[in-house]
C-alpha cells in the first residue's frame, strides 16, 4: 500500500507540474501580448503628451519672442540710447550702461547686452552671470566679439529686427551657453543710423520652457534643432571641450545622431525608435513666430536673413527619452506584469494542487474500490475453498472413522486383540490428523477475517524454539530423529509469540514428517543488520523444484505423505507465510530430492512498528 501511495503522489505531482507548465505557457503568452499592447499604448500616450506639450511650448516661445522684441524696441527708443546716438559722450554712455544693467538683472534671460557703432566697434555692454545672479559691465571699446552679427545687420533699416541662428559663444572660461542673438538698429533724431543693440538671448531658456511642460521631465531630454541640425543641447563633455578650445563651436545634432536627423527631416512631426531611444518631434517656424510676435509693434519688420523665407525656416522641437529611461519604463511594465503573473500563477498553482489532490484521491478511491472488489472476490474464493476443504478433507477422515467404528461395533467379539489395537491406532492417527487440520483451518480463517490477535513483543528466540522442540519431541523420538540446536541465549526476535510458535511448529513438524528414521534436524540462528535468520535444515527426502515452487501458493492446497505415510493438511506453509508477513518477516526454502530441505526464516530483532 505504501508503494501504491508513492505512485499516487507521483501521479499528483505529474498532474500538477504538467498543467502548471501549460498554464504558465498560456499566462506568459497572454502577458507578452498584454505587454506589447500596453507598450504600444504607452508610446501613443507619450506621442500625444509630447505633441500637446510642444503646442504649449510653441505658444510660450512666441510669448518669449514677443517679450524680446519688446525689449529691443524699448532699448532702441530709450532716452539714454537716443542721447548717446545724438551725442556720444561719457555721460550718455554711463546712462546707457546703467539701463543695460537694469534690464539684464531684471529679465535674467540675456547673457549679454551690447552696443556696436556703425563701424563695427564694440562700444559698451553688460554681461549677466546666471550662476551668481549678477550683471557686470564689460570693458568699453574693446574688440568686437559679434563681427558676424555686425556684418549681417549692415543692411537692416529702422525698426527691422535681426535674429541669428543658434550659436555657441566663448567669452570667458566660466560658461559655455548656447544662445540666439537679436539685434535692432539705433537711429538719431535725424533718422541716421548710429549703431545696433544686440541681445544675446540664453538659448537654454527655451529648453527650460520645454522642461517645464515635460511629463517625463526626470527621464526625457529636450532639444531644439535649427535647419542645419545645430542643437541648443550641450553635454557636459562637449561644454568642457568648448571651454578648453576657447573658440566658438557649434553643436551639430545631425553629426552625432545622423540616422535620427535623417528621419526627422523626412516629416514635419512624428515619433520613432532608434538605438538611442524614443523620439517625438514637431516642426516649429521661429522666424514666422517672431514675425507674428512683432506685428504688435509699430513699423515692425524682420530682417530677410540672407534671403531666407520666414515660412520655410524651421526648427525641430524634439523630446528624447534615452534607451536607459525607456528600459526603465519598460521595466516598470514588466515588473507589473511579472507581479501579476506570479499572483495568477500562485492562484493557479493552488487551484491545480487542489485539483491534483482531488484527482489523486479519486484515483485512490478507485483503487481502493478495485482492491475491495478484489478482496471480496478473494473472500468468496476463500469461502469456497474453506467449504471445499471442509467438504472433502474433513469428510474423508470422518468417513474412515465411521467405517472403523462400525467394524469394531459389529465384529467386536470376532476381532483379535491385535486387530483391535491396529484399528484403535488408526482411529487415533485419523483423529489427530483431523484435529490438526481443524486447528489450521481455524487459524487460517481467523487470519483471513482479520480476527486474530496480534501483539508483538521482544522474545527470546532460544526459548521459543525449545518450547517447539519439546512439543514435537515425541513425534521425533518415534522415528529416532535427532534434533540439534545452535542458537545463542541472547538472541531475540520481535513478533507475536503465538504466531511465531505456529510458524516454528509447522516448519519443524514438516521436517520430522519428511525425515526418515535415525535422521537429524539442525536448528541455527545468525544475526544480520537488525534481523535474525533462523535455519531449520533436515536430511530427509527433499522436494523437486516443481513442488518447491508450489508450497507457498495459497491458491494451491498441496500435501504429500511423510516417510511413514504421515498425512498433511496442505495449509501449514500457507499459514507460515501469512504469519511471517504480519510479523514483518520472510521465508525461503531450498531443497533437492534425496538431500533434504532447508527453510530460512528471517525475523526483525527490534521494534519495527
Amino acid at each position: 500500500m505504501r508503494g501504491d501511495l508513492m505512485d499516487y503522489k507521483k501521479y499528483r505531482r505529474w498532474f500538477f507540474i504538467k498543467n502548471l507548465i501549460i498554464c504558465m505557457l498560456i499566462t506568459v503568452g497572454l502577458t507578452a501580448f498584454a505587454y506589447r499592447m500596453e507598450l504600444e499604448t504607452l508610446l501613443n500616450q507619450l506621442q500625444s503628451i509630447e505633441n500637446r506639450e510642444n503646442d504649449i511650448v510653441v505658444e510660450r516661445i512666441r510669448k518669449q519672442f514677443t517679450e524680446i522684441i519688446g525689449d529691443l524696441y524699448i532699448l532702441a527708443e530709450l532716452s539714454s540710447t537716443r542721447k548717446f546716438a545724438n551725442s556720444a559722450n561719457v555721460t550718455s554712455l554711463d546712462e546707457l550702461e546703467s539701463d543695460f544693467l537694469n534690464l539684464a538683472k531684471r529679465k535674467k534671460i540675456y547673457q549679454k547686452i551690447s552696443y556696436i557703432d556703425t563701424e563695427g566697434e564694440f562700444i559698451a555692454g553688460v554681461q549677466y552671470n546666471e550662476t551668481l545672479d549678477n550683471a557686470s559691465l564689460l570693458k568699453r571699446r574693446q574688440s568686437n566679439p559679434d563681427v558676424d552679427v555686425y556684418e549681417d545687420t549692415k543692411s537692416i533699416f529702422k525698426n527691422q529686427v535681426y535674429v541669428s541662428s543658434f550659436d555657441m559663444t566663448i567669452e570667458n572660461t566660466n560658461s559655455a551657453i548656447p544662445h540666439i542673438k537679436f539685434a535692432i538698429g539705433v537711429y538719431d533724431d535725424n533718422n541716421s543710423r548710429k549703431g545696433i543693440v544686440i541681445l544675446d538671448y540664453m538659448g537654454d531658456k527655451l529648453l527650460e520652457l520645454m522642461d517645464q511642460y515635460s511629463f517625463y521631465e526626470n527621464r526625457s531630454e529636450n532639444f531644439i534643432l535649427n535647419r542645419d541640425g545645430e542643437s541648443l543641447k550641450v553635454s557636459q563633455s562637449l561644454r568642457q571641450k568648448i571651454l578648453e578650445k576657447k573658440s566658438p563651436e557649434k553643436i551639430f545634432f545631425k553629426k552625432v545622431f545622423p540616422e535620427e536627423w535623417e528621419k526627422m527631416t523626412d516629416a514635419s512631426s512624428g515619433d520613432f525608435f532608434s538605438v538611442n531611444g524614443f523620439y517625438v518631434y514637431t516642426t516649429f517656424f521661429p522666424l514666422l513666430e517672431i514675425y507674428k510676435a512683432g506685428r504688435d509693434f509699430e513699423n515692425f519688420a524682420l530682417s530677410e536673413q540672407g534671403g531666407m523665407d520666414i515660412t520655410k525656416y524651421s526648427w525641430k522641437l524634439v523630446s528624447h527619452i534615452p534607451v536607459k529611461s525607456m528600459n526603465f519604463l519598460k521595466f516598470n511594465i514588466i515588473k507589473k506584469y511579472t507581479a501579476l503573473d506570479f499572483s495568477l500563477l500562485a492562484i493557479i498553482a493552488l487551484i491545480l494542487w487542489i485539483l491534483a489532490d482531488e484527482s489523486m484521491n479519486k484515483k485512490i478511491a478507485e483503487k481502493n474500490l478495485m482492491l475491495q472488489n478484489e478482496e471480496l472476490k478473494k473472500a468468496n474464493d476463500m469461502k469456497d475453498k474453506f467449504f471445499s476443504i471442509i467438504a472433502h478433507d474433513l469428510k474423508t477422515p470422518f468417513t474412515g472413522l465411521l467405517g472403523l467404528m462400525e467394524i469394531l461395533m459389529k465384529k467386536q467379539g470376532n476381532l483379535s486383540e491385535e486387530r483391535k489395537e491396529r484399528f484403535l491406532k488408526e482411529i487415533y492417527r485419523t483423529l489427530k490428523h483431523t484435529y490438526n487440520l481443524l486447528e489450521n483451518l481455524l487459524q487460517w480463517s481467523r487470519l483471513q477475517t482479520q480476527n486474530i490477535d496480534f501483539s508483538p513483543t521482544e522474545l527470546k528466540l532460544k526459548e521459543l524454539l525449545q518450547d517447539t522442540v519439546s512439543l514435537l519431541s515425541i513425534n521425533a523420538s518415534r522415528k529416532d530423529i535427532v534434533i540439534s540446536m545452535d542458537v545463542a541465549d541472547e538472541k531475540v526476535v520481535y513478533g507475536d509469540s503465538k504466531m511465531l510458535q505456529v510458524i516454528f511448529r509447522n516448519i519443524l513438524s514438516n521436517a520430522i514428517k519428511y525425515t526418515g528414521r535415525e535422521g537429524n534436524i539442525q536448528i541455527s540462528a545468525i544475526s544480520n543488520d537488525g534481523e535474525v535468520e533462523i535455519s531449520i535444515k533436515d536430511n530427509g527426502i527433499g522436494m523437486s523444484r516443481e513442488i518447491l515452487s508450489r508450497i507457498f501458493d495459497k491458491n494451491t492446497k498441496y500435501s504429500t505423505l511423510g516417510t511413514e505415510n504421515e498425512i498433511g493438511t496442505g495449509l501449514g506453509l500457507i499459514l507460515v507465510k501469512e504469519f511471517l508477513r504480519r510479523n514483518n518477516g520472510r521465508i525461503i526454502a531450498d531443497s533437492e530430492v534425496g538431500n533434504g530441505t532447508e527453510f530460512k526464516i528471517t525475523l526483525p530483532s527490534k521494534r519495527w512498528l
